[in-house]
């Protein structure tokens, strides 16, 4: 009867196996359950965090793209008033310019120019646009041109459907001597030129973008907001983001969910203000979560079949959690070299920064004899380095901030000081180098040139891109002339000229581009960033740069200030 008996260690263990069983697929339904929602909520958060990126970037492409319409109206504003003071003796120059803004500028479509009757005195379309106001001879009716007859000085920008296409038109307002009215200036821009770029990016997503004016009126809307439940999900969201919206950072988002994943909706809202605009982009749950399915499918599949075979493959359950702890580890391991990466970034402004802090001090603590007396050699010297020095570190300090992504514009710090001194530092920095190299560096600086009210760093730098540019492209034998003067419209004018190998005049727009270069087997591992800086900071002065070249035959950069930076001194008569 013995045998018969039931066997409490076999009870046990099969108790055991049974208990332990179950633990697992609770165990493992744990997991699954875990990482589901885990996953899920990560996917979200990332797909909102690239919603943000992706809405910044694409604002930042609009901004770019309606700044620069702006500014060809602006221009053809100015243009309009030199016409008038010269009693409407340019009117077939300010046409040709119409003209060569819309060729130039790949921005716009088609530009119109109308009179104070909204007759259309000049129109000019790019090919492929000829139907845009084709037979159409006023604008009298349109929105704008009601707009500029109230406005006095005003950019206007509204949605035009005209041959079946959509653009976004915008105008500004032309003035008669007197203040009164005079016409618009209009110049539009197609809509698939806004969104090439946004689809370029997304082309495999179904994100859709919005673009409003900042009164609420719809530039650019997508086909899916027809549909009634969208466009009342829209509009809530559009309501309470526009409420919340932060403006420090100038975005917010805000993200609806109802019962199942693909209606996941994701909006963001970014305001620009300098083109009177917002744009909205909608991430839909269909893409947020296509790569999520795929993840759960595999998780099911798994569980299914773990379920069936748990308890004659509990070894390789044992290994397969070895495996989860070991990717676990990774992706620590993986985060922890991403913060080591971060980390590094940001202490590259300490690690570049202390050196040329070193060497300042160092050339500081020489210049005032700490460690003896120095000649009149070592002296000027000394000082070249401490000045080169506090130049970089000052450089340096704007490329940080640049390649970190701080926002704003760059300031500047003005002060009144003589030119002629900053332009002898600047030609005394590359006179041994211009020496070695058989190259002639002379400067013209009149005695009574006045005092300027200007951003100091900024103009020397100037003077040193300019100078190093024309020693890099001479030859022995040649010639560089750095001169200022004030002329006529009491403009300050500074000029940097050379004798060396010059540029094709087509070749002149390319060398303003950034990191365009003319002479790449010349530049010797330059960045190309020399003359756009250069013409970026006297346009912050409001001047201007002018380039004439010649191959073979040099070159000259004239740096126009306006006459505000001039301060009037005792010794101009």
């Amino acid at each position: 009867m013995v045998g018969d008996k039931i066997n409490p260690f076999k009870l046990t263990v099969v108790k055991f196996i049974i208990s332990f069983s179950i633990m697992i697929i609770l165990v493992n339904s744990i997991i699954v359950i875990y990482r589901a929602v885990y996953s899920y909520n990560k996917e979200v958060k990332v797909a909102e965090e690239d919603l943000i990126k992706l809405t910044r970037t694409i604002s930042d492409h609009i901004e770019l793209t309606f700044l620069a319409v702006d500014v060809v109206l602006r221009r053809a504003v100015e243009k309009h008033q030199s016409n008038l003071l010269f009693g409407g003796a340019l009117k077939d120059d300010t046409k040709n310019n119409i003209i060569s803004w819309v060729d130039e500028t790949p921005q716009i479509a088609a530009m119109i120019m109308s009179n104070d009757k909204g007759e259309i005195s000049a129109m000019y379309k790019k090919q492929g646009f000829e139907n845009w106001m084709k037979d159409k001879n006023y604008v009298t009716g349109l929105p704008f041109f009601k707009s500029h007859e109230e406005e006095v000085d005003a950019l206007y920008i509204g949605k035009q459907d005209d041959s079946g296409e959509g653009y976004i038109a915008l105008s500004r307002r032309l003035n008669k001597l007197d203040g009164s009215f005079d016409g618009i200036i209009m110049a539009v821009v197609s809509v698939s030129y806004v969104t090439s770029f946004f689809d370029a990016i997304e082309k495999k997503k179904n994100t859709k973008i919005i673009i409003k004016h900042l009164d609420g009126r719809e530039l650019l809307t997508p086909s899916i907001l027809n549909e009634p439940s969208e466009r009342e999900n829209y509009d809530n969201a559009y309501f309470r983001t526009r409420h919340s919206l932060d403006l420090a950072q100038r975005v917010s988002l805000v993200r609806n969910a109802e019962n199942h994943f693909s209606d996941v909706r994701i909006y963001t809202l970014f305001s620009i203000p300098s083109v009177l605009m917002q744009i909205s982009l909608i991430g839909f749950g269909s893409d947020i979560f296509s790569s999520w399915y795929e993840e759960r499918i595999s998780d099911i599949i798994f569980f299914v079949i773990f379920m069936l075979f748990v308890f004659v493959v509990a070894f390789f359950s044992i290994e397969l959690a070895k495996k989860v702890q070991k990717l676990r580890i990774s992706e620590r391991n993986a985060l922890t070299a991403s913060k080591v990466k971060s980390d590094f970034l940001a202490n590259m402004s300490h690690e570049l920064r202390t050196p040329l802090n070193a060497i300042i001090g160092f050339s500081e603590m020489l210049t005032s004899e700490y460690f003896g007396k120095l000649n009149q050699k070592q002296d000027e010297r000394i000082k070249d380095i401490h000045g080169c020095g506090n130049h970089l570190l000052s450089l340096i300090n704007d490329i940080l901030e640049f390649s970190k992504g701080q926002a704003g514009k760059i300031e500047i710090r003005p002060e009144e000081f003589h030119i002629t001194k900053v332009i002898n530092e600047a030609v005394r920095i590359f006179d041994e180098r211009a020496k070695s190299e058989g190259i002639s560096l002379i400067t013209d600086c009149p005695k009574t040139i006045p005092y300027i009210f200007a951003d100091r760093r900024k103009i020397k730098q100037i003077l040193l891109n300019l100078v190093s540019n024309s020693i890099k492209f001479s030859e022995r034998g040649d010639m560089i002339e750095v001169s200022v003067k004030v002329d006529e419209k009491k403009q300050f004018v500074i000029a940097v000229k050379d004798t060396g190998i010059g540029m094709r005049e087509e070749d002149i727009p390319i060398a303003l581009t950034a990191f365009g270069q003319v002479h790449k087997d010349k530049t010797a591992g330059g960045t190309g960033l020399g003359l756009p800086l250069c013409k970026l900071f006297a346009e912050l002065h409001g001047g201007t740069i002018d380039i004439e070249s010649k191959e073979g035959q040099g070159t000259t950069v004239t740096i126009t200030f306006p006459s505000k930076v001039v301060i009037k001194s005792k010794d101009i008569p």
